[in-house]
């Protein structure tokens, strides 16, 4: 078996700097499917949740973006003999002379405060804030108790 460095693997995939973003995906994907030995299953695991990160930071920067129906993965052929590819997307028309429907600010701020919900949600200060506010409504309770026991006491 032949150990590449990282170096020598960055100056392999500079030699595909030419193809267009499709087909250097295609590669990586053909590439990963010629693994073979079961020994590597984690090698491979750990690469599709690198590949999963990736894809999921080009969403949010489409997101942001207002590129909304970029998001929608193209269908990629690629005839490996030729090393020619053809990409088709899905995309819906938007109805106005086929430009691309444009994404409100407000939809990219609430995509960005609900990802910021859900970090919060599954951290540890997410549980120290939920517990500071049933805190308050206790206190709060107490409060008001305190209130309608000195008007119940002035009614009598």
């Amino acid at each position: 078996m032949t150990v590449f460095s990282r170096q020598d693997l960055l100056q392999m995939v500079d030699g595909t700097a030419h193809l267009p973003d499709p087909v250097r995906a295609a590669l990586g994907y053909e590439l990963l499917m010629r693994v073979e030995s079961p020994d590597e299953f984690m090698s491979l695991a750990v690469a599709a949740r690198r590949i999963e990160a990736r894809s999921q930071e080009l969403a949010r920067r489409a997101i942001i973006a207002g590129e909304e129906e970029a998001i929608e993965a193209p269908f990629i052929a690629i005839d490996m003999e030729h090393l020619s590819a053809t990409a088709t997307t899905h995309v819906k028309p938007s109805g106005r002379k086929g430009r691309p429907r444009a994404t409100s600010s407000l939809r990219a701020g609430w995509h960005r405060f609900r990802e910021a919900e859900a970090r919060l949600a599954d951290s540890w200060l997410g549980d120290f804030i939920a517990l500071i506010c049933f805190l308050m409504i206790c206190a709060m309770g107490l409060f008001w108790f305190q209130i309608i026991g000195v008007i119940a006491e002035a009614a009598r």
